[in-house]
Order: structure tokens, then sequence, then C-alpha cells
């Protein structure tokens, strides 16, 4: 089961959120303290940060490699900075490929997801009926077969469709899978990370407990100003707040948080 993290705040090293703090992203590509079914995060990762300008696509980096091997990682943790990242170390779910199109941050213009959990026989039990759900723009951006970028699919459709927030699509897509899951009686564990660069959505979410584990921390010593949200806190001893399930947390592009049942 994955590990990934969204800052949301004012500009910062992608090394201070990637390999500085005690228990980093890479530090949990390895000895993760939570996760519900893998003991190492081995199999690739992804970084996505918008490089500025008003609009701009944001620049997505992932690697086949773990996290912890990649030489790259401590450059561009040493030279990028940006307001808004969102980053991911990968524990593929059995059955599902890995490649680097699977690998997360998924991005799609401005929009940038990444799902850490999974959906139980996603193949046989639910992807037809997802994806006949799909506008064919959504259907054929699908590159692979996991449930994460078919998810990823389902909230593109359902923020297009609709018309409405990153909160209200987020809303839209974990509400469809349960129902499909319900009635399909399979096991969905929904927790999500999404965000336009602006504002910043995450859910914890699941049709059987526990969900994967998923924390928020505003203005922190190590973190002034801004709002991290991770699978693990990245500084221990932090006020760190979990996110019960069920519930979704928005944050807005002037850093005020909204927490709400979904």
């Amino acid at each position: 089961m994955c590990r990934m993290l969204a800052y949301h705040g004012p500009d910062v090293r992608l090394g201070a959120l990637l390999e500085d703090p005690p228990h980093s992203l890479v530090v949990q590509s390895y000895k993760p303290a939570e996760t519900l079914t893998s003991t190492v995060n081995a199999d690739g990762f992804g970084v996505a940060w918008y490089p500025g300008g008003e609009g701009g696509a944001p620049c997505v980096v992932t690697s086949l490699m773990p996290i912890w091997a990649d030489r790259n990682i401590r450059e561009l943790g040493r030279t990028i900075t940006a307001s808004r990242i969102l980053a991911s170390v990968r524990s593929a779910t059995p059955d599902m490929p890995i490649s680097q199109d699977a690998n997360q941050p998924f991005a799609n213009g401005r929009v940038l997801f990444m799902h850490n959990g999974y959906i139980q026989d996603f193949r046989r039990g639910m992807m037809r009926r997802l994806r006949d759900s799909l506008d064919d723009e959504f259907y054929a951006g699908i590159q692979t077969s996991t449930d994460s970028e078919h998810l990823f699919a389902l909230l593109l459709h359902a923020l297009a469709s609709g018309g409405g927030t990153l909160a209200g699509a987020v809303r839209e897509c974990v509400s469809r899978v349960r129902g499909w899951a319900g009635e399909a009686g399979l096991v969905a564990t929904l927790n999500f990370i999404v965000t336009d660069g602006e504002t910043t959505v995450a859910c914890r979410a699941c049709t059987v407990p526990p969900a994967p584990s998923l924390y928020v921390v505003e203005d922190s010593p190590a973190f002034p100003g801004a709002v991290v949200v991770a699978s693990e806190p990245i500084v221990p001893g932090e006020a760190w707040r979990p996110i019960a399930e069920g519930t979704l947390v928005e944050i807005d592009a002037g850093r005020q948080v909204k927490t709400q049942a979904l």
C-alpha cells in the first residue's frame, strides 16, 4: 500500500519534504509505520509540482526505481522549489502492473491526483462498469489497467460533467465507487489527494474499515504557513491530526482548511 503527501503553502524545496524530515517519504518507502498490507514501497515513486506561471501545467517526474535508490531525487530535492507539491511512493497491489505509466501522481491539464488504497478484484468486479460510465475523452486517456488510474478518469468525468468543484468531484467519485462496490460485495479503500494548483482536496474513505492512514498538519514549526497532508507524519511530535474515516479535507487558495463528512 502506497504512501503519499501533499504540500500547500509558501515555496519550499522538494527535499524538505522528500528527504530531510525524520520520517520523510524516502524513509516511508523502506520503513513505513502504518501500512495495512505492505512492508516496503519499492515499486517506484512520483513527484509533481507547479513550476510557476498563471495557468501553467504541473511538472510530473516518475521512476520505476525505489525512491531511496534514485540518485536524481537528491538533485531535484536540492534545486526545485514550489508552493504546491504532490508525491507518492508505490507498493503495487497484487495483479496490478508495475510500469512507469502506473506511478502517481497522475496529471490531466492542471489537475493532479493520487490514490492510496485498492479495489478488491477490480478487473473482474468493477473495471468494465466504471469504464462504461465514462465519456470517451476520459476513457481514451486511460493508459493502464490499475484501479488508481481508472479512479482518476472517473474523477475527471465527474469534474467535467458536474461543472463543479474538486471537492464535489471527489464526493461524486467516492459515492459511485462505494455504490458499485456494495452491489458487487467488494472492498474498496479510497484515500485521495487531488489539486488544481489552487485548491487541494484530500479524503479518507473505505467500504469496510479500516481505511489507510491519513494525517494533516497546519502551520507547524517545520512548515510555517503551510498545510501538509500525508499518509504518515513526516515530522513526528508535531500537531498532526488523523483524518477520520469518511472525511473530506479541503484547502483553499488562502490555505484555509475545511473538514466535512463525505
